[in-house]
């Protein structure tokens, strides 16, 4: 296990991040996580760290997520870092739920990695809270906020039959038709509807989000 490298930039702790303590190679279950530093339980040992936070972009396909992130990705501040999970997805994902939350693993790893550089990161792309909040690594990041893009029965039916891809056969659409309904009936996200929106008005929508807003800039948890 290579030792944390950490250097001061702006008033900014940068770091590598070790989830197995350094010191005594006890495992990430044991180790304490602070705003800017992790502690390891079984040894005492205490190295850097930046407690980060996760801007999630979900939704059924067809409502605009693709679109909107490329869009993200032009109009987002410097210290925010735009990804598709579409960058990582295999096969293989989609072959069990084991499978599916090892994907959901890799992603969290990245978000936290993405913060030891003082950076936060805004993900696109498919999956539900649960997923996340259940991960066995979720105490090394801070807040998720989930945004869900979604539309009308109707509107989504429209785009998917226009589609050559995921969605376009008569069962595929009904089960994605039924996917949205499930994030629209959601209280714990924030729901940014896509019919009459352009992708730019719903990308400026989710920049305009108090959690994206209100993040500091240097220092601290993101």
């Amino acid at each position: 296990m290579n030792d944390a490298v950490t250097a001061r930039v702006k008033g900014s702790l940068r770091t590598m991040v070790d989830f197995d303590c350094p010191t005594c190679d006890a495992d990430a279950q044991v180790q304490a996580v602070a705003a800017d530093h992790l502690t390891c339980r079984t040894c005492g040992a205490s190295r850097p760290f930046r407690l980060g936070r996760l801007h999630l972009v979900t939704g059924s396909p067809g409502t605009g997520k693709s679109t909107v992130g490329r869009v993200l990705a032009t109009r987002s501040p410097t210290d925010l870092v735009v990804l598709d999970t579409d960058l990582t997805v295999r096969p293989e994902h989609d072959s069990s739920e084991g499978a599916w939350l090892g994907f959901i693993d890799t992603w969290l790893r990245t978000a936290v990695g993405v913060a030891q550089g003082g950076h936060s990161l805004v993900l696109v792309g498919y999956s539900m809270p649960h997923q996340w909040e259940q991960q066995p690594l979720r105490h090394f990041l801070g807040p998720i906020d989930y945004v869900a893009l979604v539309c009308s029965d109707r509107e989504l039916d429209r785009r998917l039959r226009e589609r050559s891809w995921m969605g376009s056969q008569p069962g595929e659409r009904a089960g994605l038709i039924e996917l949205n309904r499930t994030f629209r009936s959601r209280t714990d996200m924030t729901l940014i509807e896509t019919d009459q929106r352009s992708p730019e008005a719903v990308a400026d929508r989710i920049l305009s989000l108090n959690c994206l807003r209100s993040r500091p800039r240097d220092g601290g948890s993101s």
